[in-house]
């Protein structure tokens, strides 16, 4: 089994519904799928929150996942999807109860990097400039320290575990 190097952790309770507070059989177990997509698509926020370029495009699981995935509202069999946005990886040897959301840009040796910021103001060192920055306004910089490129290839992966499933 592998593990890909994530600096971001979901779990979602694939039984969730039966603690539901609402009446019982208010949900069935197809309905309380439906809520995965809203723990992919929280993990795109915070994938698209490091890297300032857009959320995430692709999920990563184990085949015995499939069988969830299938039960989702927006999943595409003919375009290989899931809510018109996710590209579908099947790799088995990532863990059974585990779904990796990333950017695929992390397949890239060529990324930017954003800057830091702090208090409102990007410090640019190779132009030793000190500004406020505008609304929307992200600076990107370049580099070839492997270690810096790695670290931030892990802020745009997202690892989630999938509780109480039995495939």
């Amino acid at each position: 089994m592998i593990k890909i190097p994530h600096a971001h952790n979901l779990n979602w309770d694939s039984m969730g519904w039966l603690n539901s507070p609402l009446k019982p059989n208010s949900y069935t177990q197809k309905d309380w799928n439906q809520t995965l997509l809203t723990k992919l698509n929280q993990a795109s926020a915070q994938i698209f929150q490091e890297s300032r370029r857009g959320g995430a495009n692709t999920i990563r699981f184990n085949s015995k996942i499939l069988e969830i995935i299938k039960t989702l509202e927006y999943y595409s069999e003919e375009e290989n999807k899931v809510g018109y946005k996710y590209q579908i990886e099947i790799d088995d040897l990532i863990f059974e109860n585990s779904i990796y959301i990333f950017r695929d840009t992390i397949k890239r040796s060529d990324i930017l990097i954003p800057l830091d910021r702090f208090d409102g103001v990007v410090k640019i060192e190779h132009l030793a400039d000190t500004r406020p920055l505008e609304i929307g306004e992200v600076h990107y910089k370049t580099t070839s320290n492997t270690k810096e490129i790695n670290e931030f290839k892990k802020r745009l992966v997202c690892k989630l575990d999938i509780l109480n499933y039995e495939s």
